[in-house]
């Protein structure tokens, strides 16, 4: 609403603008011998007065009520009457004859000037023709040319008129879509967060399951540690993006708990800078990764490998994440269901293409190549 108001105030002022530079190119024509003929300059402000008459007619009730409301044939009828009827010479007579007597009786008995704008070059003392031959009426001629000279003017107010509010239109419209945008982005990630902790809570308590029979305490301890983990999900859920110190906990913790389960059998390598930058990532998006890895890549009784690097390149944000292929396994890494999908899709959101996301297949394992683009705080 506020932006409305200020877009509004800025295009009344290039209104007023131009209206002002119309008055003083009228005052800088009727300087004579370094002096300004202020009966002039007001005998010709009165000949504008018609068109800025059409000028409100259309910028408050035409183009508002009619043309941006699609009533196109009525606006154009509007418009053309609009402007049939005050183009006509004898109207804006009239109007110029009720303001000349009211600005004769200002200026204390001083002959006044009527009808018609004056052009260099012809008649004196901004007098027209018909003025030369009293009592004669116009020449068929001249008042078509008058007719036409007017209307085209008319046309021509009109024109810059809508020129300029329909600018002033799509602005408001490119705004009103960049927030419609940014509100469905905020509506997008937020329903693809609440569909990623569910996922990833499905896969971990089936892990948790399959260690309560095996090994109790291990299973103790797989709830304390996915407690935590919860924690994380549930206060990075609703902020946009985290830092990279608290992903990197988030992948220790849930990696502890895999290898509870896999022992010795699952090769567990995790590499990490020594000192951690102060990065901002979206959440969630490297353990997903991850546990993808593991999904595809670790078996129980099977000798199997998962690693996982993050380090700095450069202005990019790399993470190198490859597993061992299960020879039984028939689909490929991308055929994993919500999980990388998801991934991809908040890739899109946050970063617009502006990410490279590399996923090779060996014939003994996979590797998933992760580049973020780091952005200056």
């Amino acid at each position: 609403m506020q932006n409305n108001k200020k877009q509004q105030l800025i295009e009344n002022t290039i209104y007023a603008t131009l209206w002002l530079l119309v008055l003083l190119v009228v005052v800088f024509l009727s300087q004579k011998n370094d002096r300004v003929d202020w009966v002039k300059v007001s005998h010709d402000t009165i000949a504008l007065l018609p068109f800025f008459l059409v000028f409100m007619a259309n910028n408050i009730l035409l183009t508002p009520k009619l043309l941006f409301e699609k009533k196109y044939l009525w606006y154009f009828i509007a418009t053309t009457v609009l402007i049939i009827f005050v183009s006509h010479p004898k109207v804006s007579m009239l109007l110029q004859d009720l303001l000349s007597v009211q600005l004769g009786d200002m200026n204390s008995g001083l002959p006044y000037p009527r009808r018609g704008l004056t052009l260099p070059g012809g008649p004196p003392q901004g007098l027209n023709l018909e003025q030369l031959r009293p009592g004669m009426e116009p020449q068929a001629r001249g008042h078509f040319i008058r007719y036409m000279n007017n209307m085209l003017i008319s046309i021509l107010v009109i024109g810059f008129n809508l020129a300029i509010k329909q600018t002033a239109r799509l602005m408001r419209e490119e705004r009103m879509r960049n927030l419609l945008n940014e509100q469905k982005l905020q509506a997008e990630l937020s329903f693809l967060r609440h569909q990623i902790s569910p996922h990833f809570l499905m896969n971990t308590l089936n892990n948790i399951h399959a260690l309560v029979e095996i090994e109790p305490q291990m299973a103790q301890s797989s709830i304390v540690r996915l407690s935590h983990m919860l924690r994380y999900l549930l206060y990075e859920k609703e902020d946009k993006k985290t830092t990279l110190a608290k992903e990197i906990e988030f992948i220790k913790s849930y990696s502890t708990l895999m290898q509870m389960r896999y022992t010795d059998d699952l090769d567990i390598r995790l590499n990490f800078p020594k000192e951690i930058p102060d990065v901002s990532i979206p959440p969630f998006i490297f353990i997903t990764i991850l546990e993808n890895a593991f999904k595809h890549g670790a078996a129980v009784n099977k000798k199997c490998f998962i690693h996982l690097s993050i380090e700095i390149q450069g202005r990019y944000l790399v993470c190198i994440c490859s597993n061992c292929k299960q020879t039984k396994t028939k689909t490929t890494i991308l055929d994993h269901g919500i999980g990388l999908e998801n991934t991809r899709k908040r890739l899109d959101l946050y970063y617009d293409k502006d990410y490279i996301w590399d996923i090779a297949e060996a014939h003994d394992k996979y590797t998933s190549t992760l580049k973020l683009p780091i952005y200056d705080h």
